[in-house]
């Protein structure tokens, strides 16, 4: 599980002021984005398999495929429901995802989350880069 250092959010919070939780729904919005569009397609179930959820993880894994990523970055929605304290979850429940995250797959042999997670800090700062001034 990736973690977040919340002493950062202090540096947000000075930079963007009272536009600290748009740049906070947008750099979820933007790394789920990426992990969505990230994970290999052979079917298009694992891309449709990512669930977006607050406070409580998904559980289970969906019927549906999405071999584009579009539906299933739409069905992301409670991105915009994200306030203070709230626990933003994206999940893949399918059997294969950890495997396909530690490069099962010849698409994404450095896997999906771990890559997305290693740009949090310039997502954020293109985040900020888009208030008005």
């Amino acid at each position: 599980m990736a973690t977040f250092d919340f002493s950062r959010l202090a540096d947000i919070e000075r930079i963007a002021g009272d536009k600290v939780d748009e740049v906070i729904r947008g750099t979820l919005l933007d790394m789920t984005r990426r992990v969505i569009f990230r994970t290999p397609v052979k079917t298009g179930r694992a891309r449709g398999n990512w669930q977006a959820t607050i406070n409580n993880p998904a559980t289970g894994p969906v019927t549906g495929v999405d071999t584009a990523g579009n539906s299933t970055l739409a069905e992301a929605a409670p991105i915009t429901e994200v306030a203070p304290g709230n626990v933003y979850y994206l999940t893949n429940n399918l059997p294969y995802a950890e495997r396909l995250e530690f490069g099962w797959s010849q698409q994404a042999p450095s896997g999906m989350v771990r890559i997305t997670l290693s740009e949090l800090d310039r997502s954020i700062r293109e985040q900020i880069a888009r208030l008005p001034k």
